[in-house]
């Protein structure tokens, strides 16, 4: 996975791939800014950006939205462009990156990690996308399968 914070770091990625340095799927999250100075506007002109930087013929980028708040001492963003970019990524086709790393607070309640996929996820059923399974989402990322022997220890 890589971040970009410029639309031209994505023709560097496909660059890297024809000189077989990076594999499929190229999986990118593109980094949006409230306030250091870096990276696109956020917003679906700033998204697009990024989406039109790739080569004509190239296979189009699997992608998530960070944005980074206008605190360098946090990465959290704020609650507006963290919903706005997610709605964005979720119409545009890209994928939901939430979490209370990026979003500590929804509408002045604390949630956890699983309620905010929730919301995210509940969002995306009622915009007509459909929600990927964990093996899904490991085979759009690239991921190996999950080993079946595996086991989360029980609390």
């Amino acid at each position: 996975q890589f971040g970009v914070r410029e639309p031209g770091h994505i023709r560097h990625i496909y660059h890297y791939q024809d000189l077989g340095l990076v594999p499929d799927p190229v999986v990118v999250h593109l980094n949006f800014s409230d306030g250091p100075p870096f990276g696109p506007i956020p917003g679906v002109k700033g998204i697009q950006s990024f989406l039109d930087a790739v080569p004509p013929g190239k296979r189009p980028f699997q992608w998530f939205i960070h944005n980074f708040s206008n605190n360098f001492n946090s990465a959290a963003s704020t609650p507006e462009s963290h919903r706005m970019l997610n709605l964005l990524a979720i119409a545009m086709g890209g994928h939901v990156r939430t979490g209370i790393g990026d979003l500590p607070r929804w509408d002045g309640e604390t949630l956890t990690n699983a309620q905010m996929v929730a919301c995210f996820a509940r969002i995306a059923r009622e915009m007509g996308r459909e929600i990927a399974t964990p093996q899904e989402a490991r085979e759009i990322l690239g991921l190996a399968p999950r080993d079946p022997q595996f086991r989360r220890p029980n609390p």
